[in-house]
């Protein structure tokens, strides 16, 4: 005998199709982890967050003077 899933809260990040159901961006939702990675959504407030980026200046070059351009001549 299995355990019975466990629901966690999520936010709807953009409207459309979320667990069977038409709904707009910002609805909460109530869904598994497992269900949660398939659809869009967010972890509502009071679930654990990923931290930011940090944002130190250590690094200042951007991300596009890495990428090398293909010349032609």
């Amino acid at each position: 005998m299995s355990k019975p899933a466990q629901t966690r809260d999520y936010l709807v990040t953009a409207d459309g199709w979320i667990a069977g159901q038409r709904r707009k961006t910002g609805d909460p939702v109530s869904l598994t982890p497992r269900q949660a990675q398939y659809e869009n959504v967010t972890p509502a407030e009071g679930a654990a967050k990923p931290e930011p980026p940090s944002t130190s200046t250590t690094s200042a070059t951007p991300a596009t003077s890495a990428r090398r351009t293909r010349t032609t001549e």
